[in-house]
């Protein structure tokens, strides 16, 4: 898989996550990912997706320094779950990269 979508989708789950934490802060309840994702793809998808491509070669110089192997991207885990801990990339830094705030 090409490297640009790998770290997509890692830093698109990293963002999805942070939305999860919000939302469930927000409701007083825990949201499950399911609805976190619907919810960010209604509201944030399309951004993201923009300012990932618009700044795409400054997000891959860093994930190549972050992971000089290769985009470690996310995982699962032996009980099935996501895991986004393997992409080292700080939710500040992903923010600074996307200039989304």
């Amino acid at each position: 898989m090409p490297q640009v979508v790998v770290s997509y989708i890692a830093l698109q789950f990293k963002e999805i996550d942070e939305h999860k934490y919000y939302m469930s802060q927000r409701e007083k309840r825990e949201v499950d990912w399911r609805e976190a994702t619907e919810d960010w793809t209604r509201v944030h998808a399309e951004r993201f997706h923009d300012n990932y491509f618009q700044h795409v070669s400054e997000i891959e110089c860093i994930c190549n320094e972050k992971c000089p192997q290769g985009c470690r991207g996310i995982s699962i885990t032996a009980d099935g779950e996501i895991d986004i801990n393997s992409c080292p990339m700080e939710k500040s830094d992903l923010h600074e990269l996307l200039k989304d705030g």
